[in-house]
């Protein structure tokens, strides 16, 4: 399953419905020749996934990923080792899938530092899903948020220091999508 990392100039990948329990990415033997350098989505949904893949964060150009349909529990991010760095980095992320999963919780740790740009999260159909970070709204540039069918409210989620930040963030998206829609 590995041949596919020489691809340099693959830019979407799927593997949607295969019954995958596990995902890891080789590392390439040089520094020099990163993996998959120009993929930009990766689709992992209506897998047997039980955990976030580890080393997804090699994917430097990432900007999709569909982890939605699986069996994902937890979505933590390791701690940083420094603070100049952090563990896990997508920094291009602007969407993330993680609907219809087994999730109780999400990590608050590094969210900024690790997807920077991310403006789509979904978490619908996480039914014991109760808390969420406050570093999403605060650390990101999050504008669309779905939680349909997870213990999340709009009350509880308003309760949260940078609620407003995303508040203002999304009436800004729907005013240009409406501006682009008018046109």
């Amino acid at each position: 399953m590995q041949d596919f990392l020489s691809l340099s100039r693959l830019e979407l990948l799927n593997f949607e419905g295969n019954k995958i329990s596990e995902f890891s990415l080789q590392q390439q033997q040089t520094s020099s020749q990163k993996n998959l350098p120009k993929l930009q989505q990766l689709i992992l949904s209506h897998n047997q996934l039980i955990s976030f893949p580890p080393n997804v964060s090699m994917l430097i150009s990432l900007v999709c990923l569909k982890l939605d349909h699986n069996s994902l529990k937890f979505f933590l991010l390791p701690p940083s080792e420094s603070d100049s760095q952090p563990s896990f980095a997508l920094p291009h992320l602007e969407e993330l899938w993680l609907n219809h999963n087994q999730l109780t919780c999400l990590s608050p740790v590094d969210v900024g530092r690790s997807f920077p740009l991310l403006k789509i999260l979904k978490l619908d159909e996480n039914p014991q899903l109760a808390d969420f970070p406050d570093s999403f709204f605060s650390q990101t540039q999050l504008t669309i948020l779905t939680y349909i069918n997870t213990q999340l409210t709009q009350k509880t989620l308003s309760l949260l220091p940078s609620f407003q930040l995303f508040e203002e963030r999304r009436q800004v998206h729907a005013n240009k999508a409406l501006t682009l829609t008018t046109l």
